[in-house]
Order: C-alpha cells, then sequence, then structure tokens
C-alpha cells in the first residue's frame, strides 16, 4: 500500500482508497509526482556524482572541450592497447633496426630458462638471432626447457620476426663447443 494525493482535494490517501475520506470523490489516489525542481534537483545530483567520481571509475570517452581551441581526452588505455601500439610500431621499423631489438626481448626468455649458465648473451649474427652460453650442447633445444621457451616467444613474436627478416633462431656456444642448433623460420 502506497500514500498518494486526492486527484480533487489533495488530502493524502491510500492507493487502494475507494473513497477519499474528506471530499468523498471516488478512486481518488493519484501518485506523488515529481514536479520541474524535482528533476532539475535529480539533475544536479547525477552531475555532481559523475564530476566527483574519481578518473579511473569514469567512463572512457573522448569528448572535445568547447572553447579550448577543440582539444580533446583521450580515452584512458588498458595496458593490452599500449602493448598493441607499442608492437605496431615496431612493424614501421627497418629490418636491420629491429632486429637488436627483438634480441633484446629474447634475452630474458634465454636467461628465465636457464637460469644456471654462467654466461648468456643474444647475438644478432646477419639474419639470425643466437642465444649463447658457454655451456652448451647439440641438444640444447630438444632437451630442456629452452627449446619450448624459445619456440613459445617465437608463435608470439611472428609478425615482427618476418618484418627483421629473422631466418633462424637458435642457441649458439662458444669455447671448446662453437657450434650452434636452431629453429628455421622463414
Amino acid at each position: 500500500m502506497t500514500i498518494g494525493y486526492c486527484r480533487e482535494c489533495k488530502a493524502k490517501v491510500s492507493s487502494e482508497a475507494k473513497v477519499c475520506p474528506s471530499c468523498g470523490v471516488p478512486n481518488p489516489y493519484r501518485p506523488k509526482r515529481i514536479g520541474v525542481l524535482g528533476w532539475l534537483g535529480a539533475g544536479f545530483v547525477g552531475i555532481l556524482a559523475f564530476t566527483m567520481c574519481s578518473p579511473s571509475e569514469r567512463p572512457a570517452t573522448s569528448a572535445s572541450t568547447p572553447g579550448a581551441g577543440s582539444q580533446s581526452v583521450p580515452a584512458a588505455k588498458t595496458a593490452s592497447q599500449i602493448e598493441l601500439e607499442k608492437r605496431l610500431a615496431l612493424q614501421k621499423l627497418k629490418p636491420q633496426e629491429l632486429r637488436p631489438i627483438l634480441a633484446d626481448k629474447l634475452l630474458p626468455v634465454c636467461q628465465r630458462s636457464n637460469p644456471s649458465l654462467n654466461y648468456i648473451k643474444v647475438e644478432v649474427r646477419g639474419t639470425a638471432l643466437f642465444c649463447v652460453h658457454t655451456f652448451y650442447s647439440e641438444h640444447s633445444l630438444k632437451i630442456g626447457p629452452l627449446g619450448p621457451a624459445i619456440s613459445a616467444w617465437m608463435e608470439e613474436w611472428t609478425a615482427e620476426l618476418r618484418h627483421a627478416g629473422v631466418k633462424r633462431v637458435g642457441v649458439y656456444g662458444t669455447g671448446e663447443f662453437a657450434s650452434g642448433s636452431w629453429f628455421k623460420f622463414e
């Protein structure tokens, strides 16, 4: 049961009343109305709430600020959008500029997969990228964590590797076992 106002005398009546107790009009219930001031007040509260919430809680929009020479406010970018923009920027580089960047990205993969190695670096040799370390064996890519780690990295960076003209990614040993094994990438 809700309380409203009589449509004739404006006295308070129940929504279930058949007759107004004050004036006797049949079916007197009229729901409470929100007047113009009520709507203006609700709008003001809504605008106030929007402006007071932190920027991270606001919806992402691109809006222009009037009177400021049509400056636009960029929407907040997610980490994946930023990463995508960086990856697209790499595609604009020349292959010889991109290869050292890819070598820098491959180095942590090699270091994480074989933390016990005493010396490791990534070299760019022509169109090849090699993880170089002193304890190399012919099976470095087939046994242990290095092969799967490099394979997964190659899958993730396929577009950039193709753009850089990289033909091989692998492992190379120094010292008495100066040889290598690699994944062909063509």
